[in-house]
């Protein structure tokens, strides 16, 4: 159940992001291009598409789950990352203080 507002923003699909969220809950679909994203709480939901698209991954979380299956990379507990170079040619930094971050 949704008990707070929900807004939704359309960007053209190759589109660079920065994302800076207190709180809340963050789906990004349908996006190529590089994704900086940080929150103070909540979940956050990147659909990353190949990961072979990107040149620098790195994600992590203050307390919660990392659940990233495109990277191979799954995490829970405290203060948990990762960081992946690659051959392509986007950046993704995404970073959650409390909450689960899903990259799929």
């Amino acid at each position: 159940t949704n008990n707070g507002p929900s807004v939704e923003i359309a960007v053209p699909k190759s589109s660079n992001l920065i994302v800076r969220m207190p709180f809340g809950d963050l789906n990004i679909e349908g996006v190529s291009g590089d994704k900086d994203v940080e929150m103070h709480a909540g979940d956050l939901n990147i659909e990353v598409g190949n990961p072979a698209d990107y040149a620098h991954v790195d994600a992590s979380v203050g307390a919660g789950d990392i659940n990233a299956g495109p990277f191979g990379e799954n995490k829970d507990g405290l203060f948990r990352s990762f960081e992946k170079p690659g051959p392509g040619r986007y950046r993704l930094h995404a970073h959650i203080g409390a909450g689960d971050l899903n990259l799929k």
